[in-house]
């Protein structure tokens, strides 16, 4: 993810816009990207080996993953090593 330098910053309040870019700093991970496969589901989200993955398409192959997961009783408390 790119930052900008405190000197680029801009408050969106100042320029009429809604406060969004701050209350997304305080969204876990999973819920930041879960809003930009919302927000842009056709873009190219990940690319290996030439294979390319949608954010639609990463976001339902992640929550697949999820409810696999939750079927197998892993918790939020629970850590799970990813090979």
């Amino acid at each position: 993810m790119e930052t900008l330098h405190q000197e680029n910053d801009v408050n969106p309040l100042d320029q009429g816009q809604s406060n969004s870019i701050y209350e997304a700093e305080n969204l876990m991970v999973h819920h930041r990207f879960e809003e930009q496969a919302a927000h842009t589901p056709e873009m190219i989200a990940i690319v290996d080996q030439g294979r390319q993955l949608t954010y639609q398409q990463l976001n339902a192959k992640a929550n697949q993953l999820a409810h696999y997961l939750q079927k197998q009783g892993v918790g939020s408390e629970v850590l799970v090593g990813i090979c």
